[in-house]
């Protein structure tokens, strides 16, 4: 049944937008025209609190040390899809600092202006993806640039990233928030924000890029 749906949401959506990697699309806000209309304009500012920020465009992102990692992701509707992602990892964007240790937090900071805080050394899994097999990510699948850990459901991982900046202090967090003593989430979808509910679990998930329905294991390990 799962299957039967997909494919009439699928072609509904092909008709409509034309934009399909063949898996849903991330799509979750509206972005500024000028995103939407003119991609190859985008520029991903990183710098320091209180200090000015630099401009990266995609074309210097990509000259950078960059990796195309072969994994599967999966959400919590139950689909999975495995693909070749291109992406930089956070080690490398720090890199481009003199003293990154100095600064304990990071916060990123979307096209749509929603907001990600977290420890700078929780990081090692995350990436800064960019295209799905060789194809630049739209708008629509998060892009330009898709903030993922691939042990985590996407729909944890924040979408349309703009700019990063090191937090040399403890962030000016909303005193609401689930997590304020270790990571801080837009939580635009509801979900609550705990490790466990992040993480992938063991189950039955349909495989989009084979057709059918896979049992994985936990953090979506193929059984």
């Amino acid at each position: 049944m799962f299957h039967g749906l997909y494919q009439k949401k699928q072609q509904h959506q092909d008709a409509e937008i034309c934009d399909t990697f063949g898996w849903p699309p991330m799509y979750r806000f509206r972005l500024p025209d000028e995103h939407v209309s003119a991609p190859q304009n985008f520029d991903f500012e990183i710098g320091l609190e209180s200090q000015p920020s630099r401009s990266l465009t995609m074309a210097q992102i990509k000259a950078m040390p960059t990796s195309t990692e072969m994994r599967l992701i999966a959400s919590r509707f139950g689909w999975a899809y495995r693909a070749n992602w291109s992406c930089i990892t956070f080690q490398t964007l720090f890199s481009l600092f003199s003293n990154p240790n100095m600064y304990e937090w990071v916060q990123m900071t979307s096209l749509n202006h929603q907001r990600m805080i977290i420890r700078r050394d929780q990081l090692s899994q995350w990436r800064l993806i960019y295209a799905c097999n060789n194809q630049p990510l739209t708008p629509l699948y998060g892009g330009p640039l898709w903030m993922h850990n691939f042990d985590h459901y996407v729909e944890y991982g924040f979408n349309h990233i703009q700019s990063l900046k090191l937090l040399q202090t403890t962030p000016d967090i909303p005193s609401n928030a689930s997590c304020k003593h270790s990571w801080f989430h837009a939580e635009t979808l509801g979900y609550k924000l705990s490790d466990d509910d992040c993480r992938i679990a063991a189950g039955t998930y349909y495989a989009i890029h084979e057709e059918k329905l896979v049992e994985l294991g936990h953090l979506g390990k193929k059984l």
